[in-house]
């Protein structure tokens, strides 16, 4: 069995030879039974033969097309701060993958960490989650975490991210690629971020609007970056990215693409000695600490770098003595923040009579 990455370069294309030939062949046909489904399951909706359930306050969803790190939890962090900039109490309604049992999973505890005061809920029955975080919490807004497939709750808004470096899933839907659903799909959103738009070029992110234009008759249009401000380590003190520059890092990463990790770290330290990734929402065992801890000193590392999802899965001392950091990211609209923002007032404010 393969792992995620050799996933990728398999149905990417990327990797060449027989075998890797032989599988693409062979995911066409579970791909088609995905299609078969996904289609069914929309044409219910659309036809109004299941009825999306409505609740009393604002449903902004945030989600994707395609599997894998588009960025929706630093922007769903990017939304909740503005809402509460606006006097607006959100709550964060997401399904919990990867959540061990009564406990929250490394998206909502990132979340906490970055906004101890935010509300954030986690159930497969989101429906009811919405209507607990109205009755209990007071929420005014409810963002709906990757809720472009969750059609059961009725949405006011729905944001799809776009990953430039990955923009459409190679084309096939899954298993055969990495589309979550057809590229029809997205005739469905009122607004398009496209991700890391600062990772490719002014043509390479034109040839993508006019692709994405082709489904959708008028959306919002934004680009995001995702800009490195700090790090933070595991009792939660801020420390410069300076620190990088005067230290031997050995990374690692347990998210949808690591490699877009390794790639930060790599313009940011002074130099990067080892790295390795793991299985999104992967939850690390005492041995992978040990294992990661003789790794980086084989590798003569002097501190351990992951991410702000990793690093709230990691208990306090796990590293001794070797220091262990997170990068801290935040999300900055570099094309179309007014535009989005209007889109987002008219959605949360009141009509006028």
């Amino acid at each position: 069995m393969f792992d995620a990455t050799e996933f990728r370069e398999i149905v990417s294309g990327r990797k060449q030879g027989l075998s890797a030939t032989l599988i693409r062949g062979s995911l066409h046909i579970p791909a088609a039974g995905y299609r078969t489904a996904i289609y069914l399951r929309n044409k219910l909706f659309d036809s109004h033969i299941r009825r999306a359930q409505r609740v009393e306050v604002p449903v902004i969803s945030v989600g994707n097309l395609t599997v894998g790190g588009t960025g929706k939890s630093p922007f769903v962090l990017w939304l909740a701060r503005w809402l509460t900039q606006q006097g607006i109490r959100p709550a964060v309604l997401s399904r919990g993958y990867g959540a061990e049992r009564g406990h929250l999973n490394d998206e909502a505890l990132e979340l906490r960490l970055r906004v101890p005061n935010l509300f954030h809920l986690q159930s497969a029955d989101r429906v009811q989650s919405a209507r607990r975080a109205i009755a209990e919490f007071y929420a005014q807004v409810l963002i709906l975490d990757d809720g472009f497939q969750h059609r059961r709750l009725a949405r006011n808004l729905d944001i799809v991210l776009i990953d430039a470096t990955e923009p459409f899933g190679y084309g096939h839907l899954l298993p055969r690629g990495l589309l979550r659903e057809p590229m029809s799909a997205l005739s469905r959103a009122q607004a398009v971020i496209l991700t890391r738009a600062d990772q490719v070029s002014a043509e390479r992110k034109q040839s993508i609007q006019k692709t994405i234009a082709a489904y959708i008759r008028e959306a919002v249009w934004a680009e995001a970056t995702f800009v490195p401000t700090d790090l933070l380590d595991d009792h939660g003190t801020s420390h410069p990215l300076s620190d990088l520059r005067s230290s031997r890092v050995f990374g690692f990463a347990a998210i949808g693409q690591p490699e877009n990790f390794r790639r930060t770290l790599q313009s940011l330290s002074g130099q990067l000695v080892g790295f390795r990734s793991f299985p999104d929402h992967h939850r690390f065992s005492g041995d992978e600490f040990l294992q990661l801890l003789s790794a980086a000193r084989s590798a003569c590392a002097n501190l351990l770098v992951c991410t702000c999802k990793d690093l709230v899965k990691i208990p306090p001392g796990a590293f001794d003595p070797n220091p262990v950091r997170a990068i801290r990211i935040d999300t900055h609209l570099s094309w179309g923040s007014t535009e989005l923002e209007q889109l987002l007032s008219s959605v949360i404010l009141p009509k006028s009579p």
